[in-house]
């Protein structure tokens, strides 16, 4: 009884002990240094995180000049009917030109377009960190949008381009973006795997740009700078 008692307690210590090296592994892990090893970008804004109705993951970018304000969003288009991304934030961040990595809630998570040049730098993260715990969402579409939205907004819209369009500040008299394609593309259109654009709206700059990976085309629209991406056989 006492030796089964005595493997318990031996047990419970390993993990304990597993568990706070994992933490102070995690912990000591310098972003900064990180996003020059693997060719990234370090970003210090807080982020919030969220997932929506339409299989989007929606990231909003805090402003470091203007107060209460989110100055970039960030769109991972995806067809996954069960991805599950509880509301959280992030505080250091790793953009990419098509994906970006979070630091948060002792984990790192990688976002962006199914594309190789996203694969291959997965697995470079993957080299770097060694076992920490690392999840990776990976959809047909990454969009980032500068413009400017409240933080007393809340998204009750079922798409992420619905409520950026709607309350983007940028947007003098703003429209729901809606899905459609082709002619209506300002930029892009059938055939285009990324498009940009860009304006000025009084002393707010707003552009945005998206990446499709095979299946799907990219679309920009100027009327309230959207950028997604549309199934080929959508229109």
């Amino acid at each position: 009884m006492k030796m089964k008692y005595s493997s318990m307690i031996v047990m419970i210590s390993l993990i304990l002990t597993l568990s706070c090296d994992n933490l102070n592994e995690f912990d000591s892990i310098d972003p900064v240094e990180l996003s020059k090893s693997i060719g990234g970008i370090y970003l210090s804004n807080h982020l919030k995180i969220e997932s929506t109705e339409n299989q989007e993951i929606l990231i909003l970018q805090e402003s470091l000049v203007k107060s209460q304000i989110y100055q970039t969003a960030y769109i991972l288009q995806t067809e996954d009917m069960d991805i599950v991304i509880p509301k959280s934030t992030s505080h250091q961040s790793i953009l990419f030109n098509k994906s970006i990595l979070l630091k948060s809630d002792k984990k790192w998570t990688f976002i962006g377009v199914d594309i190789e040049e996203n694969t291959i730098i997965l697995k470079r993260i993957e080299d770097k960190l060694g076992k920490q715990n690392i999840s990776s969402h990976l959809g047909y579409g990454f969009s980032q949008i500068k413009g400017e939205w409240g933080m007393e907004t809340r998204n009750e819209q079922a798409s992420a381009f619905d409520y950026l369009g709607k309350f983007n500040k940028a947007n003098s008299s703003a429209k729901l973006p809606g899905g459609g394609g082709g002619a209506s593309c300002t930029s892009g259109g059938p055939g285009a795997t990324s498009c940009s654009i860009g304006d000025t709206i009084g002393p707010i700059g707003t552009s945005c740009s998206v990446t499709c990976s095979d299946g799907y085309y990219a679309c920009c629209k100027t009327s309230n700078t959207t950028c997604k991406c549309v199934k080929n056989d959508a229109d």
